[in-house]
């Protein structure tokens, strides 16, 4: 590890993050050699500040993903720093910050930052339960969403996404006027049946497990993965919380703390659903009552 720049001001008075620590993160899937690597940094007395607020890009990340872990470097005004040499991503780890991005590098273009995340990701097994309840996750965001390769290049406002079944306002409707003969209208009828018939059909020979937009996100880091049928077809409501993002179990209702500062605090258990632990008031149970085959509660499985 690399000495810490003990010359700067304020630096015997601790950290200056983690102040408002919201939840226990677990280290197990980050490279500590990796990490080790990267340059130390320290803001001392000067205008730069750490973010209290663990998390940069991190939405739909793998359970205990680099980007979990990331805090932004901000100005006395909250702005991004101005010159490209200073630190602007950093992942703090006790009383020590590994400067993950400068100024600079977001000048340039994000591919080494994202290679530098991958390279500090210490995956979790495929099989962990954490990575399971992000797979489910992933499958309910993604909800009759595919992947068009095709459409990404000719429909650039869709990104490349398409929504199986097609949904009303991709398709063409017949509106009469008193002016058209009926001749006119059943040609045009015709011709709008046509096209409906054409673009449900491309959607269907597109819409296949292989191209969920679950199925492409998942893979992207764990290659391994089926399409999961049941998943596609039912991904069900959020039940199980976030707390698999970061934490290495569940926590408990006096352990709870949520990531960011949502109003699921650990007050707020007896009256509302907690997003982070995914407890629900009315609804709870034990976690012997958990069917951690699928993860759903016993009490909200399909009719057999």
């Amino acid at each position: 590890m690399r000495a810490l720049n003990t010359s700067t001001l304020g630096r015997t008075q601790g950290p200056p993050w983690g102040a408002r620590k919201r939840q226990v993160m677990d280290w197990s899937t980050i490279d500590l050699g990796v990490l080790h690597s990267l340059p130390t940094w320290y803001p001392g007395g000067g205008t730069l500040r750490v973010s209290e607020h663990p998390g940069s890009g991190c939405f739909g990340d793998p359970p205990g993903y680099p980007s979990y872990f990331v805090r932004h470097v901000y100005t006395a005004n909250g702005d991004t720093p101005h010159r490209a040499s200073a630190p602007e991503l950093v992942i703090a780890e006790g009383e020590d910050a590994y400067v993950l991005a400068y100024v600079r590098d977001y000048m340039t273009g994000r591919t080494a930052l994202l290679r530098r995340l991958r390279r500090l990701w210490a995956p979790l097994p495929y099989e962990h339960e954490r990575v399971q309840l992000w797979i489910r996750s992933v499958y309910r965001h993604q909800r009759n969403c595919y992947r068009d390769d095709a459409g990404a290049v000719t429909e650039p406002n869709d990104g490349g996404t398409l929504i199986f079944p097609v949904p009303y306002y991709k398709l063409r409707s017949f509106v009469d006027d008193a002016r058209f003969s009926e001749e006119w209208r059943a040609a045009e009828r015709t011709a709008i049946a046509a096209y409906n018939d054409d673009v449900r059909a491309r959607a269907r020979a597109i819409a296949i497990p292989d191209n969920h937009s679950a199925v492409r996100q998942i893979r992207a880091y764990y290659p391994e993965h089926m399409p999961d049928l049941q998943l596609i077809s039912n991904p069900g409501d959020q039940l199980e919380g976030d707390w698999w993002q970061t934490e290495a179990e569940r926590p408990t209702i006096e352990a709870c703390t949520p990531r960011s500062g949502s109003r699921f605090g650990a007050a707020d258990h007896s009256t509302q659903w907690c997003q982070w632990c995914g407890r629900n008031p009315g609804k709870e149970m034990s976690d012997d009552e958990i069917d951690l085959r699928d993860g759903l509660p016993l009490d909200v499985h399909d009719p057999e």
